[in-house]
């Protein structure tokens, strides 16, 4: 996984709070990721293409007692 990539999902997963009970769609718009990775907005636009283009593409797999389950880091982007 790209520096890019870890630096967008740590990003998502600084926004669960200890209250949240189930999973729910998180967003966070470019200029957020930005700010939290301290870099200019507008050079933002075509790498976050990039790297939610390659964060959908990728899979994880967990293994369970029926088997593996296979499923993306990401629903959508």
């Amino acid at each position: 996984m790209s520096l890019g990539e870890q630096r967008l999902i740590l990003a998502m997963i600084s926004q669960i709070q200890p209250n949240d009970e189930d999973f729910k769609p998180y967003q966070i718009s470019i200029a957020e990721f930005a700010d939290f990775i301290g870099v200019s907005k507008n050079s933002m636009y075509q790498e976050c293409q990039k790297i939610t283009k390659k964060l959908l593409s990728r899979v994880v797999e967990i293994n369970e007692s029926n088997g593996l389950l296979q499923t993306g880091w990401v629903s959508s982007a």
